[in-house]
């Protein structure tokens, strides 16, 4: 099989689990209870999950999990890092429909220039620099109300929640990679991130009471539901990273990432189909109007992040 119908799967899968957040959230937030809650207890549930593939991949390395003390809490920073992100897009994915919230995803690259260059010392190109402004302009005009041809709002709370979330996410990228240094340290790696994911949830839920009420309310309620929505999830998100990963054998790197830059593209067209065959579980505006509002900066992202990946 040609390496693309490979590579096309997982920005698929990607952009799939972006709508499945966007119902598990809202199901979370306004289902059964006497009184709306808010989303923040939802990453708990994620964290449970991490604490049982915690102790799946402990079992399976046969307790042979031993990396350098300076290694494991650089992995709980990585930890950190991916619940705080995870916290934000939730918050972001919260406010807005998943086809203008999870395109804004595309800001990790341009994060990932700037850290290279301030870790690494590596100075970006002036295409680089070209599609970085590319992007950022396009986010900027995805998030953004308008009425006729002028501004109503910008909705900078939107924004600034991915510009953090798509932050701590390329920290995630490069410290990961930095520490799993071989194939054989990937799971060993993998047992630390989902340990200080699992440690990091318990502290929210001992020391944060309205995540800890909402995650318990829920739990009552609909809980096996959320969790296995989670696990749908997560499920789908690790098969679409081990096919990145294969695929990542045959081809260069940067061919990878220049089709999944096209999940945008696909969160684009889930939305339609989703308000239009499924809008129990998701609805979206499909006006021609915002239509055009959400393609044509989703496409000029799109450019952006592949002028970054040349």
């Amino acid at each position: 099989m040609h390496w693309f119908f490979i590579a096309i799967i997982p920005p698929i899968l990607f952009a799939l689990v972006n709508h499945l957040d966007k119902y598990l959230i809202s199901r979370f937030k306004n289902d059964v209870t006497s009184s709306e809650r808010g989303v923040g207890g939802l990453i708990l549930y994620s964290t449970l999950f991490c604490a049982f593939a915690a102790l799946f991949v402990f079992i399976f390395l046969g307790g042979n999990v031993f990396l350098p003390i300076s290694d494991i809490v650089i992995l709980f920073f990585v930890g950190f890092s991916g619940v705080f992100a995870t916290i934000l897009y939730i918050y972001a994915m919260e406010k807005d429909e998943a086809s203008i919230v999870a395109p804004l995803f595309q800001m990790i690259p341009v994060f990932g220039l700037v850290l290279e260059y301030l870790i690494l010392g590596i100075i970006p190109s002036a295409i680089h620099i070209v599609g970085s402004f590319i992007i950022v302009i396009a986010g900027i005009v995805l998030a953004t109300e308008y009425e006729g041809l002028n501004v109503k709002r910008i909705k900078n709370s939107i924004i600034f929640l991915m510009l953090g979330s798509s932050f701590f996410f390329s920290i995630i990228s490069i410290l990961f990679k930095y520490v799993t240094k071989s194939a054989e340290n990937f799971w060993v790696s993998s047992f630390w991130e989902y340990s200080s994911w699992a440690i990091i949830g318990l502290f929210l839920f001992v020391f944060i009471k309205k995540y800890r009420v909402d995650f318990l309310k829920s739990l009552k309620h609909d809980g096996h539901l959320l969790f296995g929505i989670n696990i749908a999830g997560e499920a789908v998100n690790t098969v679409g990273n081990s096919l990145g990963n294969f695929v990542a054998l045959l081809v260069p790197v940067v061919l990878v990432y220049s089709v999944e830059a096209l999940q945008p593209v696909f969160i684009f067209l889930f939305g339609i189909a989703i308000t239009v065959f499924f809008p129990k579980i998701s609805q979206e505006d499909i006006s021609k109007k915002a239509l055009l509002k959400k393609g044509i900066p989703i496409l000029f992202m799109i450019l952006g992040t592949f002028l970054i990946l040349r």
